[in-house]
């Protein structure tokens, strides 16, 4: 866990530094712990896919065998005949994915951000990072997804462009067909605005406390139209999910209350597609705390506060709001790696 700390400080030298070109260097340093991490480091990774990789697949498809017969997508399959084809060891399988989720996030970044060395700092503090080590097909589809987005408003607006890439996001996780529905808003252009946000945000914590979500997800359950597969993303939360879903919300909460403040105090009303699917990740995480694995389809949404953050905040006192926002950050991701320390879950901590 060492390493993590350290990295928290290097990142915040980097934002002392204000030079914009080392948002590249600070996403190849993740890279590279990412590629690099211990293989006990995520319950996906060590458990499912390099013990099926070691074992079962050692001579075979991934396709051909167990729980992934009917799961696995098409890209991740290719990577993994790739790598055993070329004799290699998992990790190279995880390179590969890696490549794919840092190549689109450093293009979003670069393309997108207003303020490019803030938006790695979000990267890692609002956990989107940590979610690579274990959702690892998921975290691949998600980076593709938040590439796409571009193409629904302004001079690159493009449905088909969007949708040619929902479907490359399916390659590696199916579940991102449904996102061809947010294709949607290039039709209605709609757009978020802060009140808008501010009342969704709201309602969303009201849904779960009134008890509606159950009703609402149980209803959709009760159709019997997911299937086996994604039918286990509205099971009730039992005591691990439980544990999992408490201490992965405390970042995101905390900075969703922040977030509420910059935007009403914002010199400039922020309105594009990175703020819209940003809020509407917060509101679904929200309203999906009492599932099983219903909060993963926000983790589609979610790093888009990463362009959408920067934007948000603006010029306005920039240097002292970076600073509250990465320490509050930085605190509470501490603490949570802490109480997690008897899990081999979501957050990565027995690297080094």
């Amino acid at each position: 866990m060492i390493i993590y700390i350290l990295l928290f400080i290097l990142f915040m030298v980097f934002l002392l530094i204000k030079k914009q070109s080392n948002y590249v260097l600070m996403l190849a340093i993740l890279f590279l712990l990412n590629v690099f991490r211990g293989y006990e480091v995520g319950t996906d990774y060590g458990y499912n896919y390099k013990y099926s990789y070691d074992t079962n697949w050692s001579n075979k498809s991934f396709s051909d065998e167990d729980f992934l017969s009917t799961n696995i997508e098409v890209g991740f399959n290719a990577f993994t005949n790739a790598s055993k084809t070329l004799g290699m060891q998992f990790t190279f399988v995880n390179l590969l994915c890696a490549l794919v989720i840092f190549t689109f996030t450093t293009l979003t970044i670069k393309q997108k951000s207003e303020d490019k060395i803030f938006s790695v700092v979000l990267y890692l503090i609002m956990c989107v990072y940590f979610a690579s080590f274990n959702v690892i097909r998921q975290a691949t589809a998600a980076s593709i997804f938040l590439y796409a987005l571009k193409y629904l408003e302004g001079q690159e607006r493009n449905i088909i462009k969007y949708l040619i890439f929902c479907v490359l996001a399916s390659f590696f996780h199916s579940t991102a067909l449904l996102l061809s529905v947010i294709g949607l808003l290039y039709f209605l252009k709609f757009k978020m605005n802060r009140h808008t946000a501010f009342a969704l945000i709201t309602l969303s914590f009201v849904i779960p406390l009134s008890g509606l979500d159950l009703k609402i997800f149980s209803a959709i359950a009760n159709l019997d139209v997911l299937g086996g597969y994604y039918a286990y993303y509205l099971l009730v939360e039992n005591e691990f999910t439980s544990r999992m879903i408490l201490i992965t919300s405390i970042p995101l909460l905390l900075m969703s209350f922040l977030c509420i403040y910059l935007i009403f105090s914002a010199e400039k009303e922020v309105s594009n597609i990175y703020f819209t699917i940003w809020i509407l990740g917060i509101c679904f995480y929200n309203v999906s705390i009492n599932f099983n694995y219903l909060f993963r389809v926000a983790q589609y949404f979610l790093p888009a506060g990463i362009i959408a953050i920067p934007a948000i905040i603006g010029k306005r006192k920039v240097l002292t709001t970076r600073r509250g926002i990465f320490t509050l950050a930085s605190l509470s991701i501490y603490y949570f790696l802490l109480i997690y320390m008897n899990y081999n879950g979501v957050v990565p901590y027995k690297f080094l």
